[in-house]
């Protein structure tokens, strides 16, 4: 077991931790200071869900292309990770309030 507490990327200033949460019917973002990652589990990540936000782009993203993200781990110390980009707007939707 770990705790995903934070990380970094190279393509902004800050990247957050988020979880949409429901209140009062509304969806809403909020940001996290560390996510609990159970022994041999899968964390998964995905739009109305937990989420890494980045803030502060020094570039637009493009799509298709990939962008260097490093994780911060209580325990396992720094993970760097490529990600792609992809474009939401082609993504199936999921409700937003």
């Amino acid at each position: 077991a770990d705790r995903l507490v934070g990380g970094s990327s190279p393509a902004a200033q800050q990247l957050q931790l988020h979880a949409e949460v429901a209140e009062n019917g509304m969806q809403h973002m909020r940001q996290l200071a560390g996510v609990d990652v159970p022994a041999k589990a899968k964390l998964e990540f995905g739009p109305g869900a937990l989420h890494l936000m980045l803030v502060g782009l020094g570039a637009p993203l493009v799509p298709g292309s990939t962008i260097s993200l490093t994780l911060h781990f209580a325990k396992a110390g720094d993970v760097t990770v490529e990600v792609p980009v992809r474009d939401a707007r082609t993504e199936p939707e999921h409700p937003h309030h």
